[in-house]
């Protein structure tokens, strides 16, 4: 940890304020809610610690501090070091001779990535446990005795309503929030009559100056009818972190305060013909693949996205390779907010012609790469077509040439896709059954193509007993006399009976997204956005009326 500077108002005294004589560490303080927490303390007299792991914005809190008129200092630490943390405590204490408040503040999402239940890694939820919930215990734990030898004290924990209204695909960050309103009030009970407060702060949706850069009207407008007066920012988090932690609330003790307005407008968001602009009805569990608008730019899919509050997509690879490479779009997909629930590759292989193996590989590799980057849940990739081979010898080759690879990105799980069988030039799985039992033999998954399987024999069965291994599935509708391909329709146009087997995969225990990947002529003649509208809608409905 480092200490790098300290800093007073220019006078050489703080001003008095409603937390003169307060000595706070703020975790977390060097962007977003922290940092307008730590320069609001510093504001009213208390002098602060600001928290975090990047040196230079730690400085420019500290200046900003100082230009409120307070003092600060930086320190930095890893909370996922639990020594680390305690560290942080002592280190605070020797900076500013003691400790009244402390604002858990500091939340873990970077390494890994969230899930449903079904699809969390230990390690995952462990980390995002140890960071956003045993952190939090550790700093209390060391705080405690200087509140007690001050003779008062305040923790805030900064909380989030997901722990009450959680969202599809975020069971460890939702649990772990759960679990620091229950942390509060186990020590607003034991340290309460020792005048030791603890309260958490719930903010609701806050405008995030990055993240909400590039925020259009129409999607500012949807989120502004959810409100009874106007969008949270985080100096209105600071205002209220203030409140709790000063002497203005010494009553309150073990509550749970919201810094949004959202949860008085309505407990649900506002129907379709209540919002502003052309916003589509989402589900968490829809996703909208970039190649359902075939022939539109990347540019043009997020600039849909955005306008529509489509929140849940598919990124092709192809198209992020054609607008010059994935790489430069990762913090753009990742500053919308974006859940990326798949990623597909491109690049297969032709099995009977080795010498094209190492290009094959170096574009398998380069499609879990951009996956990993993208913190895509999976990457879908078809196997590429057997050519002069067998099945099963282009089935040993793909196992002895991919199998290795996919093996060393372990953390990338991987989806086979099974194609139409007129599309051997892609692949060589063709029915659902093959496709499940090659991925058991490599140890990965399968997208399930609906449009390719809905008339296999024994579906039911086969996705019954397949499910462990069915990580994504595809959707888009089929018209019977239909003699070319790709020719997609939207669901619910077409005659695959997608309510029974929807049904059937949510009675086996499928709880992964439903990817809309519609391609073809039809919905080329409707049109990208009035197809795309379409499908989201009617899937979500669906979805609804099987009382997911």
């Amino acid at each position: 940890m480092t200490d790098v500077s300290a800093t007073t108002s220019p006078a050489g005294h703080l001003r008095a304020g409603r937390m003169a004589g307060e000595l706070a560490l703020v975790t977390g303080s060097t962007s977003g809610i922290g940092r307008a927490i730590a320069i609001e303390f510093a504001a009213e007299g208390a002098r602060v610690v600001v928290h975090g792991r990047d040196a230079d914005r730690g400085r420019a809190v500290v200046e900003a501090a100082r230009a409120a008129g307070g003092e600060a200092h930086f320190v930095s630490a890893d909370l996922s070091d639990l020594d680390a943390a305690e560290a942080l405590v002592d280190e605070s204490v020797e900076r500013l001779g003691g400790l009244t408040v402390l604002v858990n503040n500091a939340v873990g999402m970077s390494a890994g990535r969230d899930a449903a239940v079904g699809e969390m890694t230990t390690e995952y939820w462990e980390l995002a446990l140890r960071i956003n919930l045993t952190a939090p215990m550790v700093l209390c734990r060391a705080a405690l005795p200087h509140m007690l030898a001050a003779g008062h004290g305040a923790i805030v924990n900064v909380s989030s309503r997901q722990a009450e209204r959680p969202s599809a695909g975020m069971a460890a960050y939702c649990a772990s929030k759960g679990g620091l309103n229950a942390l509060t009030r186990a020590l607003a009970v034991e340290y309460g009559g020792r005048n030791i407060r603890a309260n958490t702060l719930s903010p609701g949706f806050v405008v995030n100056d990055r993240r909400d850069a590039g925020m259009t009207p129409e999607r500012r407008a949807r989120y502004e009818a959810m409100h009874v007066t106007r969008l949270g920012n985080a100096r209105d988090c600071a205002y209220a972190a203030v409140y709790l932690a000063s002497r203005e609330s010494e009553f309150l003790t073990g509550a749970s305060t919201s810094s949004s307005t959202a949860a008085a407008a309505s407990p649900e968001p506002p129907s379709s013909a209540d919002r502003k602009g052309p916003v589509v009805q989402t589900h968490p569990r829809v996703s909208l693949s970039m190649l359902s608008q075939w022939s539109w730019t990347v540019e043009e899919d997020l600039a849909f996205f955005e306008r529509e509050g489509v929140e849940v997509i598919g990124v092709s690879l192809a198209k992020l390779q054609a607008a010059g490479g994935w790489e430069p779009y990762v913090e753009r997909v990742r500053a919308g907010g974006y859940r990326v629930a798949n990623l597909i590759g491109v690049g297969a292989i032709r099995w009977d012609e080795p010498r094209g193996y190492a290009d094959g590989v170096a574009r398998t590799r380069d499609a879990l790469d951009a996956a990993r980057a993208f913190g895509a849940e999976c990457v879908v990739l078809t196997t590429g077509p057997a050519g002069a081979l067998t099945w099963e010898d282009a089935a040993d080759a793909y196992a002895t040439t991919l199998g290795p690879v996919l093996e060393e990105y372990g953390d990338v799980a991987v989806a086979l896709e099974h194609t139409n069988g007129l599309r051997v030039d892609i692949g060589f799985l063709h029915t659902l059954r093959d496709a499940i039992d090659f991925a058991r033999r490599l140890g990965v998954g399968v997208c399930m193509e609906i449009n390719a399987c809905w008339a296999e024999r024994g579906l039911g069965a086969t996705i019954a007993n397949g499910i462990d291994a069915i990580t994504i599935v595809q959707l888009s509708d089929f018209a019977i006399g239909t003699k070319d391909t790709p020719n997609r329709l939207v669901p619910g146009d077409g005659d695959i009976p997608l309510d029974r087997i929807v049904g059937q995969l949510l009675t086996a225990g499928y709880s992964g997204v439903f990817d809309l990947e519609m391609i073809g002529p039809r919905i080329e003649a409707e049109g990208y956005e009035s197809a795309s509208t379409r499908a989201v809608e009617y899937v979500g409905d669906v979805l609804r009326a099987l009382g997911v």
